[in-house]
């Protein structure tokens, strides 16, 4: 009878290194994920510091979205170009 309580005994240890291990998982990828979200946010050139007043002209607006397409046009012939 004596053997069962050790089996019992013999099973924290496992339980705890799963636990572990499940906890180092989630912490390491929650790291991953902010250090992603901090790259991509280092890299975005938007500047919204002024409310975004000055898109509520459609002039501006236009020349904005006329912008966006000659960098987007540049980034394919740069891809393609490879």
């Amino acid at each position: 009878m004596n053997g069962g309580s050790h089996d019992h005994r013999s099973r924290w240890p496992r339980i705890v290194g799963r636990v572990t291990y499940w906890l180092a998982v989630m912490a390491i990828s929650m790291v991953l994920v902010f250090l992603l979200l901090a790259y991509f946010e280092s890299r975005d050139a938007s500047d919204v510091s002024d409310g975004g007043s000055q898109a509520a002209t459609p002039a501006h607006a236009a020349e904005a979205l006329a912008s966006a397409s000659a960098r987007r046009a540049k980034t394919t012939i740069r891809f393609f170009a490879l």
